[in-house]
């Protein structure tokens, strides 16, 4: 991930890696902890479930299939294991910000 076009590495020298930067304002952050300290009631979990639902389900909002998933690894994991390549395939793939994950899918 490279930084935004208005930071550079002069402003971060002591971040060993670009990818640490959150590009998010402080009161996004705030919230988003305050989200998941907050106790929600099972209504409103509810609420958030079905809002999900019809996102990821309706086909007015998204005409793609959406799969959602925890990581990259886990959702190329299932995809790997659906397609059904033998033992040994080799898989092409590029841009892949996993360090690990051209090791890990050659043993696939």
């Amino acid at each position: 991930m490279a930084l935004p076009a208005h930071l550079n590495k002069r402003h971060f020298p002591t971040l060993p890696h670009e990818s640490v930067i959150i590009d998010a304002s402080y009161s996004r952050l705030c919230y988003a902890a305050r989200q998941c300290l907050v106790c929600h009631s099972n209504k409103s979990i509810a609420g958030y479930v079905s809002t999900l639902q019809h996102l990821w389900t309706s086909n007015t909002s998204n005409s793609n299939h959406v799969l959602p998933c925890l990581c990259v690894r886990t959702a190329l994991d299932l995809f790997l294991q659906v397609k059904g390549y033998p033992a040994g395939s080799e898989v092409i793939m590029s841009a892949v910000n996993i360090q690990v994950s051209p090791a890990y899918i050659v043993t696939v």
